[in-house]
């Protein structure tokens, strides 16, 4: 159907196809329909918009994965909100999983020592380091605290990763109690899987622990070479007594996988990697060395649908979706030598560099360089302003006072705005010293999509070396809010990233800014006076751009037509020029028109319309 916005603008319909190539189009509708772009909402909420759209794609499911681990940084950061006065030790950066496994190198190139583990009879590897990965992934080896303000059922995301996690550390009673968590977010036909998981992880819980009793059990560092010369007798005896119920574990689990409806699952790629590991786990557990290992450096490979027909991964039980980029890292930091470990996480990034995909937060982390200096709420009005255009709207660039009727969503196609933002990331930022920003720019060329961007930008600005690479993701995206009048989740977005940052002495209340709009250049604020001009040239009331360079008449009075006044001073002004309120400037912000503050009381003291020719607005009405 067709969708109007706040303005009465009605956004033009597209066939179904172009509206999932279109990113502003999508942009669009998730900002005025779903809240998603605008109005302050949870991680969570941010996931379920992405998940909305009937087709979700595997680049849409990994923004989704990205909001989750934002979740997870923002509760190891404190949730860093500094609305209402409270005050909170800023954090430098988010730390990725690839950080947090490097802290503990020593600097005279000796390995750091590492610890091999047997757990429920499978080789695994412990360390500091890799304890410290693992939580920045949020897999620690105890169960995570729910948030403060949780109640009632977890979100559907938590569950998930409630399962995954359980699944990676072997404790499948608790990811069997976890499964049955997920009934209210499964449809009638994949509400009948439940049962059939849960008796699988049941089961598979069952022949561990059989196994432990037989001496195949959790063991310090140095048993499993002790436990290996007992494997002529006890392994016979250990797997022949488990047999049957290990045929009966397998067939209940490919039955599951093989089940039509398991793609109806929530994340069933992740779901379906996570039984075959466990399907892999119970048939390694005992005195073996490389079995496990070859088996997980194989689900950490993920092959794109377009080759993986051709190579066979249907039959890996991913169902050709991509699994959890965090699940993945975590059974390689739990279950791969270090001689294996850092080439496979390379490997994973490298994934996500290649495809765009945000999941790689994980790993890289997100925070500007160490000379990035922290941002305060006296400098929003810097951040939403871009010297440069928008690389989609640089011929029509937005005023406060800018007559904007007639306008609509007409843009350049997808391939032309891809490149356009494709050069801006390349030429402006080129290799940031973020890698986590490094890895949004290649998302953005590659989707488009710098609205999530924009998000991140703002939840992230509180950390005391804010990603600066995102500003001009940021900036562009306040323009395209500006351009299709949607004031109200200007404003909203305005309000979120001041809701994250801290105050200080030098914060102080803004009134509405006014924009050229030939140079975009500022017209209100302390201007300075142009290179040349001495004191006695310099006006303080005029009815031009300030801009040397332009001199374009100032956006005009919509009732008597002549052009607006503009005020400037001097930071050194003690008293600088002051207008009549008569002569002040107002508009509507709807339609964008206004004029002088005492024409405007005249025309509306006996009409309701927009005094704007053609223009059908109703601005009396909302007086």
């Amino acid at each position: 159907g067709r969708g109007a916005s706040p303005s009465g603008e009605v956004a033009p319909v597209l066939a179904p196809a172009l509206q999932a190539a279109d990113i502003c189009y999508t942009m669009r509708m998730r900002v005025e329909h779903l809240d998603y772009g605008g109005t302050k909402l949870s991680p969570d909420d941010y996931s379920r918009v992405l998940r909305a759209r009937s087709a979700t794609s595997n680049v849409n499911e990994a923004v989704a994965a990205m909001w989750q681990w934002v979740k997870l940084a923002d509760n190891m950061d404190g949730e860093a909100e500094f609305d209402g006065g409270a005050h909170i030790d800023q954090v430098a950066c988010w730390r990725g999983a690839q950080a947090a496994l490097n802290s503990g190198d020593d600097t005279d190139g000796v390995d750091r020592p590492e610890e091999t583990v047997s757990m429920k009879g499978i080789r695994s590897y412990r360390s500091d380091c890799r304890s410290q990965a693992l939580q920045a992934l949020g897999f620690p080896e105890s169960e995570l605290p729910p948030p403060p303000d949780s109640s009632g059922v977890p979100p559907v995301d938590d569950v998930i990763w409630q399962i995954l996690r359980a699944v990676a550390w072997l404790q499948l009673e608790r990811a069997a109690v976890s499964c049955e968590l997920l009934e209210p977010y499964c449809t009638p036909a994949t509400r009948q899987l439940l049962p059939q998981l849960t008796l699988v992880f049941h089961a598979a819980s069952c022949i561990l622990g059989g196994l432990s009793h037989m001496g195949f059990g959790d063991s310090p560092s140095g048993t499993l070479a002790d436990t290996a010369g007992m494997a002529g007798t006890l392994q016979r005896s250990g797997l022949e007594a488990v047999s049957p119920h290990l045929q009966a574990l397998r067939s209940a689990l490919n039955g599951a996988l093989a089940n039509p409806t398991f793609n109806e699952l929530p994340c069933a790629a992740s779901l379906g990697l996570a039984l075959r590991f466990l399907e892999t786990a119970v048939t390694s557990a005992g005195p073996r060395d490389e079995s496990i290992e070859d088996s997980v450096q194989s689900f950490l490979t993920w092959i794109p649908p377009r080759t993986s027909r051709l190579n066979g991964a249907a039959n890996l039980g991913i169902n050709l979706g991509r699994p959890s980029l965090a699940f993945r890292s975590a059974l390689a930091l739990l279950y791969l030598p270090q001689c294996q470990l850092e080439p496979e996480l390379d490997r994973l990034l490298e994934e996500c560099q290649r495809g765009g995909f945000l999941d790689g937060l994980c790993l890289t982390g997100l925070g500007g360089s160490e000379s990035a200096n922290p941002i305060n709420a006296s400098m929003l009005e810097d951040l939403a302003h871009d010297p440069g255009q928008v690389p989609w709207a640089a011929s029509e660039p937005v005023g406060a006072l800018g007559r904007m009727r007639g306008r609509s969503m007409t843009m350049p196609n997808l391939r032309d705005r891809v490149d356009m933002l494709r050069q801006v990331s390349g030429q402006d930022f080129g290799a940031t010293s973020d890698p986590g920003s490094d890895l949004m720019w290649k998302y953005v060329s590659k989707t488009g999509d710098v609205q999530s961007a924009a998000l991140l930008f703002c939840h992230a600005a509180h950390l005391s070396h804010p990603p600066m690479g995102l500003q001009r993701c940021f900036s562009h995206y306040v323009a395209l809010l500006a351009r299709w009048r949607l004031h109200r989740q200007r404003v909203d977005l305005h309000g979120l990233i001041a809701a994250r940052l801290p105050q200080d002495d030098n914060t102080r209340g803004r009134g509405p800014v006014m924009f050229c709009l030939g140079c975009n250049g500022s017209l209100t604020g302390p201007l300075t006076a142009s290179p040349g001009e001495s004191a006695t040239d310099f006006e303080a009331v005029t009815r031009v751009c300030p801009t040397h360079s332009c001199q374009r008449p100032a956006p005009a009075c919509a009732v008597c037509l002549l052009p607006m006044l503009v005020i400037r001073s001097r930071s050194d002004d003690k008293r600088p020029a002051r207008l009549e309120v008569d002569s002040w400037a107002a508009w509507c912000q709807s339609c964008q028109h206004g004029g002088h503050m005492a024409h405007l009381e005249e025309w509306f003291e006996t009409h309701v319309e927009c005094p704007v020719a053609g223009c059908d607005c109703q601005c009396g009405s909302l007086l």
